[in-house]
């Protein structure tokens, strides 16, 4: 076996005592706590019809048969996921240098068997069907002052980019206590909460004061949220004229270093070869894109509304009736060349297109979020069916 050294040395810790697990397998504590090894849950003292499931198709060889991690945890509130590897010619503790380049990438298939981390991160994708996963991946020759741990965090139902790197060294985090990663677990759960209010927070502000600026610049209560929806999703597609001008990064070096005019061609190119499933793909509808009647409704609105207000000179003399805390938030219509809705562009790439990109991994819903907000502050048009929320 690639891995009976280091499995003594794990075994070792549970069988102390001193972590505070039952000292022996199949064995629930008062806290109902228990440890398997191998797949003892189906033949043991305290069998795990749960576990019996998620495990039965688990297998690293992908044959589909059951899958028989090291050591696997049962607590209340999540899993506890172990595979070991010994060091021999045909093993090794990472798939790369820098063991949080897991984080998004998850396990590689081609790893398996080879790697514990990999070995680890593919139980625990079959785990967190059930409950949020703590999956430890341990590596030695048989060795304390030569043994290597990493800890991750596999929330329930989440995905590779949800992977959190709990904690990584020797053989003291090899296993710590149920209650030490609960509060691990916990930390990790504030800090993505915070993010998430921290997100909002922002949207909410960028709403409504992006809102009050369309209003000072004469755009109509019931167009407003039709207008930041269209080229909010025109921006979605970065093979467009409209995104290369918005996103194209200025310095020094530049012959023009000034920002572009966006016209209602712009706007319109991006949103139809957006729907062009023979170039760019579609963003709207994997499979349909935007249906007829949306492409003429869209076609109508954007030739009401952009042949005189949003072509119009930005003038920031219209806003001098702003109080002192309005005039705080300018810096949100701060680029773009001097038309409406070149402000209006560059501020919605800035504001809302780079969150979109950064956060539509991680179960954020920046588009439907921000349309929401905007909402609260005036009418739009959703009743003429031109609120195109993409959903993350």
């Amino acid at each position: 076996m690639a891995e009976i050294n280091t499995d003594n040395l794990v075994l070792n810790l549970f069988t102390s005592g001193e972590k505070g697990y039952p000292i022996t397998p199949d064995n629930k504590n008062s806290k109902n706590i228990v440890w398997y090894q191998q797949d003892s849950y189906n033949k043991g003292m305290c069998p795990n019809e749960t576990l019996k499931k998620l495990f039965s198709t688990a297998s690293k060889s992908l044959s589909g048969r059951e899958g028989k991690a090291e050591f696997v945890v049962d607590t209340p509130n999540f899993y506890i996921v172990i595979e070991d590897k010994d060091i021999t010619s045909d093993t090794m503790f990472s798939g790369y240098d820098d063991i949080t380049e897991y984080i998004g990438k998850g396990y590689s298939l081609s790893r398996l068997y080879k790697c514990p981390i990999d070995d680890v991160l593919w139980y625990a994708e079959h785990l967190k069907l059930e409950k949020d996963v703590i999956a430890i991946a341990n590596y030695s020759d048989g060795k304390i002052d030569n043994f290597k741990s990493a800890t991750f965090f596999y929330p329930k139902n989440g995905t590779n980019v949800d992977i959190k790197l709990v904690c990584s060294g020797g053989y003291r985090e090899a296993l710590l206590s149920v209650e030490e990663y609960t509060a691990k677990i916990e930390n990790i759960k504030g800090i993505i909460k915070y993010t998430y209010e921290e997100i909002y927070d922002e949207l909410r502000k960028y709403a409504e004061i992006s809102s009050r600026f369309l209003y000072k610049t004469s755009v109509d209560d019931s167009d407003r949220l039709g207008l930041v929806s269209i080229v909010a999703l025109a921006l979605t597609n970065k093979k467009s004229t409209l995104f290369n001008k918005v996103s194209l990064k200025k310095d020094s070096n530049d012959t023009d270093n000034t920002d572009k005019l966006i016209g209602r061609e712009d706007i319109v190119s991006a949103l139809l070869e957006a729907n062009d499933k023979t170039k760019y793909g579609v963003i709207v509808d994997p499979e349909k894109g935007l249906p007829a009647d949306k492409i003429a409704t869209l076609t109508e609105y954007i030739n009401r509304i952009m042949n005189t207000t949003l072509l119009t000179n930005y003038n920031e003399s219209i806003l001098k009736e702003w109080d002192a805390k309005d005039k705080s938030e300018e810096k949100f219509f701060a680029n773009g060349a001097d038309t409406i809705l070149s402000r209006v562009t560059y501020s919605l790439y800035n504001n809302i297109i780079k969150k979109y990109e950064k956060y539509r991994d991680k179960g954020i819903d920046i588009m439907g979020t921000f349309y929401s907000l905007f909402l609260v502050y005036y009418a739009s048009d959703k009743k003429k069916e031109l609120y195109l929320h993409q959903t993350i």
